[in-house]
Order: structure tokens, then C-alpha cells, then sequence
């Protein structure tokens, strides 16, 4: 028996079995495209907190919000927009100017804008609110950081977190008097930080409302 060529014959079946394998997990893609059939799904209803608790009260948490519009289903639909893949790396949210790179890591989708911003500029909630943290750069200007969106999905069908969220802020001193007072809302494309409950202060309130947006 020729053992040395049924052994290559194995091989090369095996080789030829995974390479099919992996053809069929992992289609070719043809870039550019774009994926601009949006949809939204609601995944929670808007949840209020303070510290240490939930307040299910409808009526607080309808007072509260109501001069926001972020906690809409159309409004994320269409502030989302489309997205263009044009190569491995690199894409753009609705137009060539507002690019972001992109990797796979972990089973997730990572996409970076190109875009630097202050952070000292940067809401300090918002931060501290999501649960995958934005790369910081030190510069000559000081330390920067870029935007990241986080979906989970193939690229040809991504699944965005989002997270729409309303924080206030209140300090008293010992006599019942307000000496500080900070509000701040905003739209997040990342995911819900539960830890970030955990720092509400006894006169702080936070809303979040977590949806979905499906592109393919």
C-alpha cells in the first residue's frame, strides 16, 4: 500500500473541502455598495433612573422627556440615513465627506469615524454611557477622540445599537440650595453602559430608550 499517496490524496480532499467550506461561510464582496434600506425597532420603552432605582411612574417619565424629540422610532430612521462600503476598511454614512474606517473584532462591526473631536468638547455623559469607549489620541491640541458606531450582523446586513438618552444633573448644598445644575440629551450608535447607572448622584435622573437600525 502506497501510504504516502493516500495520505496527499486526504489532504488534499481536506484542503479542498475546507476551501469550499470557507467559500460558502464567507462570499466574495464586490465594493462599493451601499445599504440605505433602513428600519428601526424599538427594543425598549424609555426607562427613567435615579440613584439606585427605576421609577416606573408613567407620568414622571412622560414630564421629564417632553420637551425632547430623541425619543422618537421615525427620528432615528431618518437621522441614520445610508451607508456606502467601498473597501475593507473604509466607508461613509450618507455622504463621501463623513467617512469612517471600520473592523471586525470580537463578532461585532466597529466603525471609526475619521473625524477627531476635542474631548473636552464632548458631553462627559456621553462617555461614560456607552459601553464600548471611543479611541483617544493625544495631540498637540490635547487629547481627541473619534466617534464609534457598533453593529452586529455580516456587512451586507448590520444591525446598529442605538441609544437615545436624556441626563440631568443636580448638586445642593447643605441648606437645600441649588449650586449646580447641568442637562444634556443626545443619540449614541453604541451600546447601553449599565455600569454608568451606579454614578447617579441622589438629585441626578437619566432616560434611555435602546432601539435597533437594521441596513441591508
Amino acid at each position: 500500500m502506497n501510504f504516502k499517496l493516500i495520505t496527499c490524496t486526504f489532504i488534499t480532499a481536506l484542503f479542498a473541502f475546507t476551501s469550499c467550506k470557507k467559500t460558502q461561510e464567507e462570499p466574495v464582496i464586490e465594493y462599493p455598495f451601499t445599504l440605505e434600506n433602513s428600519t428601526v425597532e424599538k427594543k425598549s420603552e424609555i426607562q427613567l433612573f435615579t440613584s439606585n432605582q427605576e421609577l416606573k411612574d408613567v407620568g414622571k417619565i412622560t414630564k421629564f422627556v417632553e420637551n425632547s424629540q430623541l425619543f422618537n422610532m421615525h427620528l432615528q430612521d431618518n437621522r441614520f440615513g445610508s451607508l456606502t462600503v467601498f473597501s475593507a476598511d473604509s466607508s461613509y454614512f450618507n455622504f463621501p465627506e463623513n467617512k469612517y474606517t471600520y473592523e471586525k473584532k470580537n463578532g461585532l462591526y466597529y466603525f471609526y469615524s475619521t473625524y477627531l473631536y476635542d474631548l473636552g468638547d464632548a458631553p462627559a455623559g456621553s462617555l461614560a454611557l456607552v459601553k464600548h469607549k471611543e479611541p483617544h489620541f493625544n495631540t498637540a491640541q490635547g487629547v481627541m477622540a473619534k466617534e464609534i458606531r457598533v453593529a452586529k450582523g455580516t456587512l451586507k446586513s448590520l444591525e446598529f445599537s442605538c441609544l437615545a438618552y436624556k441626563l440631568s444633573r443636580n448638586s445642593y448644598n447643605v441648606n437645600g440650595k441649588l449650586t449646580g445644575s447641568t442637562e444634556e440629551e443626545g443619540v449614541l450608535y453604541n451600546e447601553f453602559n449599565e455600569d454608568f447607572l451606579r454614578s447617579l448622584g441622589e438629585h441626578d435622573t437619566l432616560a434611555v430608550q435602546k432601539f435597533v437600525i437594521t441596513v441591508k
